[in-house]
């Protein structure tokens, strides 16, 4: 008998009521309908029977007696049918047993929902039958099986298994092969309970969420108690009333030691065993073997569709054809039919001509003349008729031979359906991988660091590994967990007070660089070292004058004091013969030729080039090249951008080995830089404004200070306390090798930035923070040529052109970050 369910909340949202009776067949699932092995009677008067549900006119209504009469009498003319009884009188007439169940042991089952049932399995009926047939109590031992039923082990204890596995390594497949082997051991997951809500009948919409997985399926059934799980706490409170053989299925929570040491709390009773079950390494053959079965099936049904629309599309331009061809013959038929009339009209007008030539022959001679003329006119007319009939003829059997041929054309042998066959790479496979995934990668990225294997110490009574023995399945895990923990992120990450440090200091630092090549770059400024450049050349000029005349002095000098040293010995010699007494006559100054030399020999102001053209790494101040000029003069906006790569990726890669505090973690995956970059930086990253397509095309940009390895980790060149100068120096040096290429006609070295935009030119605009740089009448002024200010010193008010590209790489990011503002 049936009676509604009460208690229910008046606002929630509630499923029909349902009842539904019948048989299935052993191995069969419990619910009717779900297979082919099973046939029932439901409460809204439908028949399933082989999937079917048809109508039968019948409802079971609140308060009857319903009766299920399985006849398998081989003497009956009923035999191997099953009836339906309302309150002791026939409901339907006998429904024939599927095929799958003829011949097969069979067992009743009551399927209910939103009601209350009250089942007898007595020897007396509740409604009498209008004939004799006996009761499930009534039955013969040569007509009933004693099937083996799940009860406890050798011990006198029933065992609760823990499957622990790796995830996306064949964890439900495993479970799914040893239900099937083991079929007295009940499931307890998050699918199971959905499972059995979709064969009662509950609708769960497709579900394509971010946090949908094996483990922990997205419900959105619409049902409160279903959609928060409240169902799993009445299912633990069951569990520990109803013992039998239990499989918990939980992948995440089987690996982390303190979450199986909750679940394994429902279980500390005497009548339990927990037992840990360990399936990781290398499948055992016959579980591979199945795996491979299984990827087989799949491919051939994804070839079979695929030929299925093939053959479907083939199908309809037959259609398609065929239509073509009902026009052509209609076409055939009309011209067939012109044909026709026009070949009667050609008899005619010969019939016509030989009559008028008879008549001719009783005519006056006088008209014989022109009887013949008109007789011949009429045989000529009637040849013509005739000759384009011949030829309508001849144009519709060419007609005909050209459409057979096109038939004969179109006819193609059927494509047989195709038989799919596993390649070698998919041979060696001992996973088959899912469309969804048994763990998000939310979960995964933040559980893999308490992922541990199962000890006697967790509390199991026994530690069993299925597939590869402790030591290789150990072994297997540690190899797993590294590669894990390479390609996982750790979702968790706090940057460290290292990293903030250096980043201040970076940050201060950059300021600076960018006030003195705003400096350096000043219109105003860059006027007045060109004049003082030219003032000192003038002056220079005007030296060398000078010596030159002082040298040409002096040898003036030279040259008249030798000629006085001439004469004076004449006279010495004409004085010697009147013997005068001798006078020494006393020296003139002579003009210091050591400094005329030195001032002839001062050397000239080096040309530009000749400045540049220098050893980057030995200088000794990168502020002060010569003449006050800083190293990084030269740099535009694409320069800024690759030092400031530079320092954030050489940065990022040390502060994350001290910030994930794990020797395991030995860096950064190159497919993470965006989201890392956005936990140390609090900045968008994005590769395209940088004119590159992926992660690893940037990193080449700066390949002078990181690079990727092997394993695809981000790795630096430079030391943890790098000084910030380096940078500068090796940008400097791709500058210049960049611009060299560019002047060889190399454009494969031009850098496409996606630049933001500049300021645009007005007068009274912003004077900068402090004062800055004028020209004219206000406002900000670029460097002529540049691409983009520098960002402004720490503590000044950052003003954005156009408000930037977010994303860019001056975009303006968090707080925190180099450009933020």
């Amino acid at each position: 008998s049936t009676e509604p369910a009460t208690g229910t909340p008046r606002n929630a949202p509630m499923p029909r009521q349902v009842l539904k009776v019948g048989v299935v067949a052993e191995g069969a699932p419990l619910f009717l309908g779900e297979t082919d092995a099973s046939i029932s009677f439901d409460s809204e008067g439908f028949t399933v029977c082989e999937k079917k549900r048809e109508s039968n006119g019948k409802r079971i209504a609140r308060g009857q007696t319903v009766g299920v009469l399985i006849n398998l009498d081989p003497k009956s003319p009923n035999k191997n049918t099953v009836s339906l009884f309302l309150d002791g009188v026939r409901a339907t007439q006998p429904v024939a047993l599927p095929e799958a169940m003829v011949g097969k042991t069979l067992f009743p089952v009551v399927n209910f929902k939103n009601i209350t049932v009250h089942t007898n399995f007595g020897s007396d009926p509740f409604a009498q039958l209008p004939f004799t047939c006996r009761t499930m109590q009534q039955m013969d031992s040569k007509d009933a099986v004693v099937a083996p039923g799940g009860g406890p082990g050798k011990d006198g204890k029933y065992e609760v298994l823990f499957p622990i596995g790796l995830p996306d390594e064949a964890t439900f497949d495993w479970l799914d092969d040893f239900l099937a082997k083991n079929p007295t051991y009940c499931e307890l997951s998050d699918r199971a309970i959905i499972k059995w809500a979709e064969s009662s009948g509950m609708h769960r919409p497709s579900v394509n969420s971010w946090k949908n997985s094996n483990d922990k399926p997205d419900v959105n059934f619409g049902i409160p108690m279903m959609d928060d799980f409240s169902v799993r706490r009445v299912l633990n409170a069951v569990v520990a009333t109803q013992p039998r053989n239990y499989v918990v299925m939980e992948v995440k929570a089987n690996l982390v030691p303190s979450e199986r040491g909750e679940l394994m709390k429902k279980f500390n009773t005497p009548m339990y065993k927990k037992v840990a079950q360990v399936t990781m390494g290398e499948p055992a053959a016959d579980f591979k073997k199945t795996i491979l079965d299984e990827l087989l099936k799949q491919k051939q049904d994804s070839v079979e569709l695929a030929w299925k629309s093939r053959k479907a599309e083939k199908e309809r331009e037959r259609e398609r054809e065929k239509i073509i061809k009902a026009q052509k013959l209609r076409m055939e038929e009309i011209r067939k039919e012109e044909l026709n009339r026009r070949k009667e009209e050609a008899l005619k007008a010969v019939a016509d001509a030989g009559s008028e030539a008879q008549e001719g022959e009783v005519k006056k001679e006088d008209g014989d003349a022109e009887m013949k003329a008109e007789d011949g006119e009429a045989k000529k007319e009637g040849e013509v008729k005739e000759e384009e009939v011949k030829k309508e003829e001849t144009k519709d059997e060419e007609m005909k031979q050209e459409v057979k041929e096109e038939e004969e054309e179109k006819e193609e042998a059927e494509e047989p359906m195709p038989v799919a066959e596993l390649t070698e790479e998919e041979k060696k496979q001992n996973f088959r991988k899912k469309a969804v995934s048994d763990l998000t990668t939310w979960n995964l990225s933040s559980q893999i660091a308490n992922f541990s294997l199962p000890i006697a110490e967790d509390g199991f009574d026994d530690v069993r590994f299925t597939w590869s023995k402790k030591a290789q399945a150990e072994e297997h895990f540690k190899a797993w967990l590294l590669r894990q923990k390479i390609s996982c992120r750790m979702e968790d990450l706090t940057p460290g007070d290292w990293f903030k440090q250096r980043l201040a200091d970076w940050q201060k630092v950059l300021a600076e660089w960018h006030l003195t090549h705003t400096e350096w770059n000043d219109p105003v400024k860059q006027a007045m070292r060109k004049a003082e450049a030219e003032h000192a050349k003038a002056k220079a000029e005007e030296e060398k004058k000078a010596a030159a005349a002082a040298v040409a002095a002096a040898s003036a000098a030279e040259k008249k004091e030798g000629e006085g040293e001439g004469e004076k010995k004449e006279a010495e010699g004409e004085k010697k013969d009147g013997e005068e007494p001798e006078v020494e006559a006393k020296p003139e100054a002579e003009p210091n030729k050591e400094e005329a030399e030195k001032a002839e020999e001062k050397p000239t102001e080096p040309a530009e080039e000749d400045k540049k053209d220098f050893d980057i790494f030995t200088i000794e101040n990168i502020l002060d090249i010569g003449d006050g000029e800083p190293l990084f003069s030269q740099f535009t906006f694409e320069d800024w951008a690759l030092l400031s790569l530079r320092l954030e990726l050489s940065l990022m890669a040390h502060a994350f080995k001290k910030d994930a505090g794990d020797p395991d973690r030995v860096g950064i995956h190159e497919s993470h830089l965006p989201f890392y970059y956005n936990k140390y930086f609090a900045k968008s990253f994005n590769v395209r404004y940088y004119g590159v397509e992926g992660n690893t095309d940037l990193i080449k940009l700066v390949k002078d200070s990181v690079s990727v390895k092997e394993s695809g980790v981000l790795a630096t060149e430079l030391a943890e306390d790098f000084a910030f100068d380096t940078l500068v120096r090796r940008a400097e040096e791709d500058r210049r090798s960049r611009q060299h290429r560019l002047n060889a006609g190399d454009e494969t070295a031009r850098l496409n930035f996606n630049k933001p935009p500049e300021a645009p030119a007005h007068h009274g605009g912003y004077r900068g923070a402090g004062g800055g740089p004028r020209v004219g009448g206000g406002g900000y002024a670029p460097v002529h040529g540049s691409t983009l200010p520098p960002p402004p010193a720490p503590g000044q008010q950052f003003h954005s052109y156009g408000g930037g590209i977010k994303g860019a790489p001056y975009a303006g990011g968090g707080k925190g970050a180099p450009y933020a503002g």
